[in-house]
């Protein structure tokens, strides 16, 4: 058994991730291993002419088994996250019936893994499109035409990617920084560099309009940097690092937000640093304004993952913890996992808490950001799904709840150790966060208990059907 402690989730929470190594697993991989060596040029053979569905269905099979050997492999990296959020889309899609969606997202996936696997790394120095939603084009250097982007398509230095009206697209590079371009975006790849005698790396990129997010990350032992220039600035991020730049080329306006870490910013009255949780407004280089940021809101309701059976529950209630600092609320709902197309949005919510109008079956995606009293946006919460699952996708013999069972809530310090035991292959959430079951449905989990005296724990279970089962434990701490 393994151990792996990871960051701080939300609200304090600790996530643990339980990495069981049995007999019949190895036994599995070797077979697994076997018929990849000896049965690849038969898959691909045979892929070509299996029907859609088959075609997807086995691309998830493959997709999950390599997931689960790069987080084996390399539990920390950061792509991973990217990874599991293509798996569930192609779940989703898989579920809907909507197979050729299934199979591009399965892929996607299943590319990343691969990527972990071989290193982390794509070749020496490129740019690989993971995700493209909507109009999203490429211009190769030294060409004239646009070309519809695909997923896995390879960028090269000198390359332009835009996005239309609605658009959005995922990039990944060799250095590791996972780049999410918003919709009407174009940008051009400048520099890619790296040098494994002298270990450096070095991108660089121009964005003419438009506004992205990048995600670096922090190579020990490489002395790497990731900049992204406008018309008149230029942001430098040599650490790990979450940073968003927009600029809007006909008003000669930009903003810059680090995120997470800090970052350099050159303008033209010289370079300044950027603390963690700062945004920097700028018109034509000059620096005219700059401000701390809202904290993302910690999310209620529903548990991320919940599924809704329509019609009876078709119209979804979310809540969210009160921001202080927040005069209101920025709600955001939408079909796609990016936000490029939004089904419903509210600006200006006064209270933590939204009722949406009735909605059609289908997978749905919710986040919050608070405003200040100057109007400005704060971080946008952590990103929940939920399902509307219609009749013709339910099993109506199937009303049984899903089992669950609480085994021990062991207390240390201000912290709660509990394990149990759900039905196989269920979802589950404690205090409505998401929990990891293994294959026969047990479950280990540390959350952070908040107040002194005896703490209230709720405990969710919900199987494929929609049905659930609800306990509530309780913990008692007495250290604060």
């Amino acid at each position: 058994m393994a151990v792996t402690p990871t960051s701080a989730g939300r609200g304090g929470r600790v996530a643990v991730d339980w990495v069981y190594i049995q007999t019949r697993t190895l036994i599995v991989l070797g077979l697994l291993l076997v018929v990849g060596l000896c049965g690849g040029a038969w898959w691909w053979l045979a892929g070509q002419s299996l029907p859609l569905e088959k075609q997807a269905a086995q691309s998830i099979i493959r997709a999950e088994s390599l997931e689960v050997q790069a987080r084996a492999a390399v539990p920390g990296a950061g792509s991973l996250t990217l990874a599991r959020e293509h798996l569930g889309e192609a779940h989703s899609a898989f579920d809907s019936q909507h197979f050729t969606r299934a199979l591009d997202e399965a892929r996607a996936a299943e590319a990343i893994s691969r990527e972990i696997l071989d290193g982390g790394g794509l070749d020496e120095s490129g740019v690989r499109i993971v995700q493209a939603d909507g109009d999203v084009r490429i211009k190769r250097s030294g060409q004239f035409m646009w070309e519809p982007a695909n997923v896995r398509s390879m960028l090269a230095m000198g390359d332009q990617i835009r996005t239309g009206a609605g658009a959005s697209a995922q990039l990944i590079y060799f250095d590791g920084t996972v780049m999410t371009m918003r919709s009407g975006t174009l940008l051009e790849i400048r520099e890619l560099f790296r040098d494994s005698e002298q270990r450096t790396q070095r991108v660089s990129e121009r964005l003419a309009w438009g506004s992205l997010k990048a995600s670096t990350n922090e190579t020990a032992g490489i002395e790497g940097v990731h900049e992204v220039s406008t018309a008149a600035t230029a942001v430098r991020a040599d650490r790990a690092s979450e940073f968003t730049v927009e600029h809007d080329r006909e008003k000669g306006r930009s903003q810059v937000t680090a995120l997470r870490g800090e970052l350099k910013l050159e303008t033209s009255d010289g370079e300044v640093a950027i603390s963690e949780s700062t945004r920097v407004a700028m018109t034509r280089g000059t620096i005219v304004g700059q401000s701390k940021i809202l904290a993302p809101p910690m999310l209620k309701d529903p548990p991320d993952q919940k599924t809704f059976l329509a019609p009876r529950e078709s119209q979804v209630h979310l809540s969210w913890m009160i921001l202080a600092q927040a005069e209101s609320y920025h709600l955001q709902l939408s079909p796609r996992p990016m936000f490029s197309r939004m089904e419903y949005e509210q600006e200006s919510l006064q209270a933590a808490q939204a009722t949406l109008p009735p909605l059609a079956p289908g997978t749905y995606y919710w986040r919050v950001t608070g405003v200040d009293a100057k109007g400005y946006p704060g971080r946008w919460s952590d990103t929940r799904k939920f399902r509307v699952l219609g009749a013709e996708f339910r099993d109506p013999d199937d009303t049984k709840p899903p089992s669950l069972e609480i085994s021990e809530i062991l207390v240390i310090g201000t912290n709660a150790i509990i394990s149990g035991r759900a039905e196989a292959g269920a979802l589950m959430w404690i205090g409505g966060e998401r929990v990891d079951l293994d294959e026969s449905g047990a479950f280990t989990w540390v959350i952070k208990l908040h107040k002194d005296g005896e703490n209230r724990i709720v405990f969710q279970a919900q199987d494929a059907a929609g049905n659930e089962t609800t306990r509530v434990g309780y913990a008692f701490v007495d250290v604060f």
